[in-house]
């Protein structure tokens, strides 16, 4: 009589369990399972881009269709991609990430090796070591971690989804095997971050392509495996969307003192974080909400007639801050406040 109670009971808590189990799998699932198209839809349009390749750049349509096909799809990328950091986590949270003893020791560390070669970089391109250095750092962390996946894998899974960004990821995929035909490499060799970014500076294709430049003069661009086309790489990229040599990236702001009433706690009709690229200027920042450059703590020179984008970020010691141009060129490496404030601290902790 007690086996048989007992045996009902773990017969009720096993069902009970596996319904659990079920539940939280339909719902994990159901989170990414409309970025996944039908498989023969998935082939149709597979076949129409490998006859694009073919029509556009003169490579097999037959080879890119075998590549495709031979591609390992990637449920997991379409999970992250909908979950990045920038996205999901607190700026304090994501400031630990990067702003801490051990990857800014590293960062100075990084520096020492390679000064040579970051200094040439800033000849060439106007670029300073540490903002270089902390690309590589918060990308990489310093050339550790570039990424486990095969990038034909990625870029395959994102390009054929239902994902939002599905074309751009699909041009970067045609970028690719643009890329592995010029190599003369097997687009199956490449490894990347979750995303399809390539090497110490997470270069995508396209500006592995455009941006890639043979720093140490041997053979050909790898940003895999030469920190001197890394270097030399991301200084041209940084260049070519309008970096300006020794101006600030960002300017550290306060209230006038006339305007004592308003604190950094409130906004005073100011949108701050609402722009990545600079869009008034600091004279006219001045005169509408009487907030200015902090001298005390800005070092180098600005304008009146300089453009900036206002920005706030709690818990942080200033929470103010001004964003100039150079600041929207690092947002070109990625789009995102949070990414460039951190580069913008670590840079200025390695250079410390």
């Amino acid at each position: 009589m007690n086996i048989q109670v007992g045996s009902i009971r773990m017969c009720i808590i096993s069902r009970g369990l596996t319904q659990l189990i079920i539940v939280v799998s339909v719902a994990v699932a159901l989170s990414f399972a409309p970025l996944i198209v039908q498989a023969a839809d998935r082939n149709q349009e597979m076949r129409k881009f490998a006859k694009f390749m073919q029509t556009n750049h003169k490579l097999n349509a037959q080879e890119v269709m075998q590549h495709l096909s031979n591609a390992k799809f990637q449920a997991q990328v379409l999970r992250i991609m909908q979950n990045t950091p920038e996205q999901k986590v607190s700026w304090l949270d994501y400031k630990e990430r990067f702003i801490n003893t051990q990857h800014i020791r590293n960062g100075k560390k990084f520096i020492e090796r390679n000064q040579d070669i970051l200094h040439r970089a800033y000849q060439e391109y106007g670029v300073p070591p540490e903002i270089i250095t902390a690309i590589i750092g918060v990308e990489t962390n310093y050339g550790q971690l570039y990424g486990t996946f095969r990038t034909l894998d990625v870029l395959t899974t994102i390009a054929f989804s239902d994902f939002r960004r599905a074309e751009f990821f699909r041009q970067e995929l045609e970028e690719f095997l643009l890329l592995a035909s010029e190599q003369q490499n097997n687009p199956f060799d490449y490894i990347s971050s979750y995303a399809g970014a390539m090497g110490y500076g997470q270069f995508l294709p396209s500006s592995y392509r455009n941006y890639g430049v043979n720093f140490d003069e041997e053979g050909q661009v790898d940003l895999t495996n030469s920190i001197v086309d890394a270097i030399g790489s991301i200084g041209n990229y940084l260049q070519a969307f309008g970096w300006e040599r020794d101006v600030p990236v960002m300017l550290a702001a306060q209230y006038k003192e006339d305007k004592v009433d308003r604190s950094a706690s409130k906004t005073n009709g100011i949108k701050f974080n609402s722009s990545l690229k600079p869009h008034t200027n600091i004279r006219r920042t001045a005169i509408r909400y009487g907030l200015i450059p902090a001298s005390s703590l800005t070092k180098q020179s600005w304008r009146p007639t300089d453009k900036v984008t206002l920005l706030k970020f709690a818990g942080e010691e200033p929470e103010l801050w001004m964003g100039l141009n150079n600041y929207y060129v690092l947002s070109r490496y990625n789009p995102s406040h949070k990414y460039v404030m951190a580069l913008y601290l670590l840079s200025r902790a390695v250079a410390s």
